[in-house]
């Protein structure tokens, strides 16, 4: 009986893992819609983040700013080809542009995260679940 009832526990525990799973991936698929619904309905593009000289600087293929709230490197420097850093610009509560939200910098694009930095004068810096991926 115990065998039994241990069978039963983890049958009914797999169902609920099964149905959470069913659950999340309905609703990632219409969290999924409404994005792309809205940025038809905005005019959202990702044209720059594209370009075949911008397309080594995205850490993943299918996370691109918008053009219209990328961040646009403008300190030059030597031996640079591009304006372009994958971070983006979000307003906040009671101003625009209070944040900028951006990839951990690649080994390649450490330099171009630290221009960003500097530019825009930023004082604070949170990272994702202590992750370490910057280069």
């Amino acid at each position: 009986t115990y065998c039994r009832s241990f069978s039963i526990v983890v049958i009914h525990c797999v169902y609920k893992a099964f149905v959470c799973v069913r659950v999340f991936v309905f609703v990632w698929q219409a969290v999924r819609s409404q994005a792309c619904a809205l940025k038809k309905e905005l005019g959202l593009t990702s044209e720059v983040g594209v370009l075949k000289e911008n397309i080594k600087k995205n850490r993943y293929k299918d996370i691109i700013p918008y053009d219209q709230s990328r961040v646009v490197l403008s300190l030059p420097i030597p031996n640079c080809d591009t304006d372009y850093i994958n971070a983006s610009f979000i307003r906040g509560a009671s101003a625009g542009r209070s944040y900028i939200a951006c990839q951990a910098p690649l080994s390649s694009t450490v330099i171009d995260f630290w221009r960003m930095i500097w530019q825009h004068d930023v004082k604070r810096r949170l990272w994702e679940d202590g992750s370490h991926l910057c280069s």
